[in-house]
């Protein structure tokens, strides 16, 4: 039960930063380098990482590398939407 509670609360927190970490990634780093903004993205989530998910950082990191390629991929998708309204916006 508190396994499953701390597994909803990461899925959430991991939700909440993708689109954060995206846009941190692809600022830093602009177009391309794909795997190298996804590191990016990864890091600075770890490093934001709430307390409670702290003494889990590095099983954390090693599961976001090999996992987090659909919140990654969703988080860019929401991304390029924003900016494809945009404009239209303007």
């Amino acid at each position: 039960m508190v396994k499953d509670a701390l597994i909803k609360r990461m899925k959430n927190y991991l939700n909440n930063m993708a689109l954060p970490a995206v846009l941190y990634a692809e600022k830093l780093i602009g177009g391309g380098f794909g795997q190298t903004k996804k590191r990016v993205a990864v890091d600075f989530i770890i490093e934001r990482l709430p307390i409670f998910l702290y003494p889990f950082k590095g099983t954390i990191k090693a599961i976001i590398l090999d996992l987090f390629d659909f919140v990654i991929e969703s988080a860019v998708k929401k991304l390029q939407l924003i900016q494809e309204k945009l404009p239209q916006a303007l």
